[in-house]
């Protein structure tokens, strides 16, 4: 009972998501790379990233707004920073045309994001904080 515990812990641990989400996006940027464009893998790779760690760091600095003593006008810039590195980010995705094909399944770039977006909301803590 032990064991089976520790395994379905270490599956859904927040590294383990980050880990899978990581590197289905690498992969499937290679893909793009390798298959039809490197410019094109590359934006998909950065955008997917940039808007990954701009949420990461908007969701931490907000968790730890009281011990960081973030005033409300310091939370509204960090969250206007993190929101136009996300809008970037969904930018570079939709012009790469990036998709991720998964078990006969199409994911859009935009899609995906969103999943990562969602993805932040589980797995930030207050150390990601700025």
């Amino acid at each position: 009972m032990n064991f089976l515990y520790a395994v379905v812990q270490a599956i859904f641990s927040r590294g383990f998501v980050i880990f899978l989400y990581t590197i289905i996006t690498i992969f499937s940027s290679a893909q793009t790379m390798l298959r039809s464009s490197f410019e094109l893998g590359a934006s998909a790779l950065a955008g997917t990233a940039l808007a990954f760690f701009a949420a990461c760091t908007f969701v931490g600095s907000f968790l730890a707004r009281k011990e960081k003593k973030y005033r409300v006008i310091d939370l509204i810039g960090i969250g206007a920073i993190a929101l136009i590195f996300i809008f970037g980010g969904f930018a570079l995705a939709y012009w790469s045309g990036f998709q991720i094909n998964v078990l006969d399944y199409t994911i859009d770039g935009f899609d995906w994001l969103l999943v990562g977006l969602v993805a932040v909301l589980f797995v930030t803590r207050k150390q990601d904080a700025l």
